[in-house]
């Protein structure tokens, strides 16, 4: 019997060393005692945490920046694809700088292609043309293109804008040319060729070359503004 009563009277020391081991570690969980060895485990593992391989990371990447204080515009572009470069998809990756795509060559010829897609009767003004038929354009564009989600709002400002000179272009060389090519049929041709000759076309033609050759007293005068240049 009094063996047992100094067995007993020795479990209570025990139970205090766990606690003075384990800390603020086991407040409020209820473990007993015999959860002590596993608390030491964690603590000797404890060194091991996520914010030193993230510090880590951070010097990393932070040190080619310094090494190439060349390319301040390197950090901005490491996020997407290169301007021009092809996805899986076979879409081109397109970005918009000071209100311009880029590649910017290529996203007019491929606006040029669609237009002669889908023609309207009065489609010798680009304030003539139907927003369905604009929508239409748009969205053959897109199969061709794709960009940052962050930019979706500013995209079809921005290619309404650069579609609007594309197709002046346009027509100035079907004018110009005076030939109706196959993809335009005989009634369109007919129309359009109506204005063209139309006494109001004649004066703005009259008015562009003023303009390109620097206006009426050596000045030059945009021509890149106004529906007046839809002819």
């Amino acid at each position: 019997m009094n063996n047992r009563r100094r067995t007993g009277s020795m479990q209570p020391p025990r139970v205090r060393m766990c606690s003075s081991i384990s800390g603020a570690d086991n407040q409020g969980d209820g473990s007993s005692p015999a959860s002590a060895p596993p608390r030491m485990g964690m603590a000797s593992s404890s060194p091991v945490y996520p914010c030193p391989p993230s510090s880590a990371a951070t010097t990393s990447t932070e040190a080619p920046s310094s090494e190439n204080p060349s390319e301040p515009s390197q950090p901005d572009t490491v996020e997407g694809p290169l301007p021009g470069s092809v996805g899986v998809d076979g879409r081109i990756y397109i970005v918009i700088v000071e209100k311009q795509f880029i590649p910017s060559g290529t996203c007019s010829r491929t606006m040029t292609g669609t237009f002669k897609e889908r023609l309207e009767f009065n489609g010798y003004l680009w304030k003539n043309i139907s927003q369905e038929t604009k929508m239409f354009c748009f969205r053959e564009f897109q199969k061709s293109f794709y960009w940052n989600s962050s930019i979706d709002h500013l995209v079809y400002d921005v290619w309404e804008k650069r579609a609007r000179v594309r197709y002046k272009d346009f027509l100035n060389k079907l004018h110009a040319k005076g030939e109706r090519p196959r993809y335009i049929s005989e009634d369109i041709w007919a129309n359009w060729m109506q204005y063209w000759s139309s006494s109001k076309a004649v004066t703005i033609t009259d008015q562009n070359s003023t303009n390109r050759k620097g206006g009426p007293e050596g000045v030059s005068v945009s021509i890149h503004t106004g529906e007046t240049l839809s002819h």
